[in-house]
């Protein structure tokens, strides 16, 4: 075998000289535009050149001329180089100078081999390497040229050579000695070394044998090519006990590496020294920068330890890595960013229980009810699951009752709905984003977060899902309490109030306002049995606000209005709600300054300040705006027209102005506050809706039952306003402390996170609101009501016979009598008998 080996090296030396030496193969690559064109194994180009340099076409030369060009034999790629941009510069130069003589090509020629000398490695120039190997008489007087002139600088030259010729520029790598003992501690040996009989180490061998050798060497990147333990039956008796092979991965580096251990490790050894023997020389490139890959426990813990990105990780790696690892182009300690998400990505999909979505969800729909065992109706967190429109409700029997505590203990319980989104991905196949839906019960401060009783997620965002959604919510409430939740806070959302008014009230919007205006007049109490519906105050003022910017450019008369809608908030009685309007009216459509315009500021800017005035007097209100509604607005199908509140709050319109055209030629002052635009818009949207988003309907409604109760309620401290505060703080704990800023998360990944944060949450807040302890151990039974029972089927021991025909339809054997005429035929003939 050996014999073979020094023969087939005799022939590839055979080659270079067959072939004219390195000077002629680089030229005739060079001719070839080699630099251009694809070098691959099976290119045209490789015939070319062997037609060109031995006559013939064959096997043996290309498959020759490719190793010699991948493997840059002799520095032949580098030569090629060289002398392609050698003559671009030549090229390049201006014609003048083409006729100086040869002096001035002798001086270019000899500049461009000092900036080759330099970029070699080792500080050998190429032609040196070639003078070293046999070459051609050529390369030494090239040598002796560039050893004339040397620069003062290496980083100058550097620089230049980047500039000018293009080359690639070597590292300059840590001095390391090429014979030196590696140690590896007893644990890990204990953990790789090779099992009765065998001759192989055990896995994870490459990671602890390299983890040693980077403390002696930190530039190579080494790839284990071969290893072998000696077997006790071995004859060999010079034979090491270990010998392992290894290779540098930088492709410009030529550095090999034999590890030998000479006798089997004893018992008593705490240390094993392994012996280390480097080949080659280290040659690494500044352009080229590599990494051991992440294989198996290495893997496993850069997984876990990817929680904040692989960014993140891998500038705290990067930070900790040794200088010369750096210097040396390795990269092994922290990977590149791409390698790091690939991981994390891995680390995701071992998390998921299907590759499919949406069989991801039925599934663990299944493993959630399978596993809940504490349960009497509802199993489990995820209730209801369809595919197309897409949507989840998840709620638990537990939530449940955590509500019917807080019911039961006889205060005024309010909720809170919203929808977010950016917390799940869209679908496959269906093209609208998934939000997701919370319905929850407010906290107490920072430490007593709020609750969520009711989730959803949907990408269906119109009233018939969330009416579902809400309806089937209420209808497994019903089986625990027949109390109702006395308030509701939605977002300035059409489709959430809709949905609230049908699932919890069973009403249209116009039947609500109907029956609010009755109550806030005193004509009828308040049914206990409805909930209250609320617009959060802010979104609503904050929509105002972007309209009005619409009518007016003064900023002092938007913060004005503002003020004075933020006052219709605050009311919580038609009586203080008609005098700030009133006066707002005045103010807003008088075009002159008049008296009554002066009183009407006056009053709103004494109001504006909360200062002390009188209970404003009841001021009279026609009676035949009912009859107005009657006549114009009754054809209106729309909320507008269908609403008493717009009614009321229109006639008072209707009086200032009748009031303001018998003063307009009092005097010829401008108002500055006149602006009609304002009080449109407030028509057109939201005075219609008046008692949604003011404080006619909160706190205690049984004020509203006598008109002398109006100044009992000016004074005592009822609520004037609410907002969805709590449940944006829900949203912020979900995004930031549960998802940990992550987001579009697989609809599987968020529902596992939020029934694992939900279950600790459940027991938070019954610790933390004193609820009953029971809870702790089971959630409450439902109770039996006759209008929850289902439709049921008795099952047959014994399949019916198909029947053809049915019995009354067909004729029978014997026609049937009375039964009473029988029992006396029956009677007469036991006596003749007898």
């Amino acid at each position: 075998m050996g014999k073979y080996k020094k023969a087939t090296k005799l022939v590839r030396s055979d080659l270079w000289a067959k072939a004219g030496g390195i000077d002629a193969v680089a030229n005739e690559l060079r001719e070839n535009d080699v630099l251009n064109k694809n070098p691959g194994y099976s290119s045209e180009i490789w015939s070319q050149v062997s037609l060109a340099l031995f006559g013939e076409d064959l096997k043996k030369n290309r498959c020759w001329l490719w190793m010699a060009w991948t493997k840059n034999h002799k520095g032949l790629r580098d030569r090629v180089h060289l002398g392609t941009k050698e003559s671009n510069v030549m090229t390049s130069v201006v014609p003048e100078n083409r006729t100086e003589g040869t002096e001035s090509e002798d001086k270019e020629t000899s500049s461009s081999m000092e900036v080759a000398d330099v970029t070699t490695p080792n500080k050998k120039t190429i032609d040196a390497i070639d003078v070293e190997s046999n070459t051609d008489s050529d390369a030494s007087d090239l040598e002796q040229s560039t050893d004339s002139e040397k620069p003062k600088s290496r980083h100058d030259v550097m620089m230049a050579q980047e500039k000018e010729s293009g080359l690639d520029i070597w590292r300059q790598c840590p001095k390391v000695r090429k014979t030196f003992c590696i140690n590896m501690e007893r644990k890990r040996w204990n953990k790789i070394k090779p099992h009765k009989g065998s001759s192989k180490l055990r896995q994870h061998w490459t990671n602890y044998m390299y983890d040693s050798f980077k403390e002696k060497n930190p530039c190579c990147i080494l790839s284990f090519r071969y290893q072998h333990v000696k077997s006790p039956q071995s004859r060999k008796v010079n034979l090491p006990y270990l010998r392992v092979s290894a290779a540098c991965t930088i492709p410009s580096c030529t550095a090999k590496y034999s590890f030998k251990l000479q006798e089997k490790p004893a018992k008593l050894d705490k240390t094993l020294k392994i012996s280390v023997h480097q080949t080659g020389d280290i040659q690494h490139k500044l352009s080229e920068k590599k990494f051991r890959p992440a294989t198996r426990l290495k893997r496993g813990k850069i997984a876990k330890a990817l929680t904040n990105g692989p960014s993140d990780y891998f500038y705290t790696k990067l930070q900790t890595t040794p200088k010369e690892q750096l210097l040396a182009g390795n990269m092994s300690e922290c990977l590149n960013k791409n390698v790091l998400s690939v991981i994390r990505h891995e680390m995701r999909k071992k998390e998921y229980i299907h590759p499919d979505i949406l069989k991801e969800i039925s599934l663990m729909q299944t493993i959630l009810q399978e596993c809940d065992t504490k349960y009497f109706s509802l199993p489990g967190y995820i209730q209801n699951f369809t595919v197309n429109p897409f949507m989840v409700h998840m709620y638990s029997e537990l939530g449940i009752s955590i509500l019917v505590h807080h019911l039961r203990s006889r205060l005024p319980v309010s909720l809170y709905l919203d929808a977010t989104g950016g917390v799940v991905s869209k679908i496959p196949d269906q093209t609208k984003c998934v939000l997701y839906y919370a319905l929850i019960l407010s906290g107490k401060g920072p430490h007593t977060p709020p609750l969520p009783v009711c989730e959803m997620l949907s990408n269906d965002h119109s009233i018939p899902p969330i009416t579902f959604w809400l309806m089937q919510f209420a209808l497994h409430l019903t089986k625990y309490t027949h109390l109702t939740i006395n308030k509701v806070e939605t977002d300035y959302s059409w489709a959430l109030i809709q949905s609230v008014m049908l699932a919890f009230n069973k009403e249209h919007i116009i039947s609500y306002l109907n029956r609010a205006y009755e109550c806030c007049t005193g004509k009828k109490p308040w049914d206990d049995s409805k909930t209250v519906l609320h617009i959060c105050a802010t979104h609503v003022l904050k929509a105002v606000r972007n309209s009005i910017r619409k009518q007016t450019d003064d900023e002092g008369l938007r913060n004005f209005a503002l003020f004075v809608f933020a006052r219709l908030q605050n009311a919580i009685s038609m009586t203080e709600a008609s005098t700030v309007f009133r006066a707002f009216c005045t103010l807003l459509t008088t075009p002159q300054n008049t008296e009554r315009v002066k009183e009407s500021r006056n009053l709103l800017e004494s109001i504006i300040m909360k200062f002390k005035q009188d209970t404003p007097e009841e001021i009279f209100q026609s009676e035949d705006w009912e009859t107005w509604i009657g006549e114009q607005r009754n054809h209106e199908k729309s909320i507008s027209g269908n609403s008493p509140f717009f009614a009321y709050f229109q006639q008072i319109l209707k009086e200032v102005t009748e009031h303001s055209t018998d003063e307009m030629c009092s005097t010829d002052e401008d108002n500055p506050y006149f602006c009609p635009g304002i009080l449109q818009l407030l028509f057109n949207t939201y005075l219609a809706i008046f008692p949604l988003w003011s404080g006619l309907l909160l706190g205690d409604l049984r004020r509203h039952e006598s008109q002398e109760q109006d100044s009992l309620a000016a004074n005592s401290s009822q609520p004037t306003r609410d907002s969805n505060c709590h449940i944006e703080n829900w949203f912020r704990i979900v995004k930031h402390s549960i998802l940990h800023s992550k987001k579009k998360l697989r609809p599987g990944t968020f529902i596992r996170k939020m029934h694992r944060s939900m279950q600790g949450r459940y027991t938070e807040h019954i610790i933390q609101h004193n609820l009953s302890q029971e809870l702790l151990l089971k959630p409450l039974a439902p109770m039996n009501l006759l209008d929850q029972s289902k439709e049921t089927w008795m099952r047959k021991d014994q399949e019916r016979r198909p029947v053809t025909k049915s019995k009354f339809f067909s004729a029978p054997e014997s026609v049937p009598v009375p039964q009473k005429e029988r029992i006396c035929k029956d009677v007469t003939k036991r006596k003749k008998r007898s």
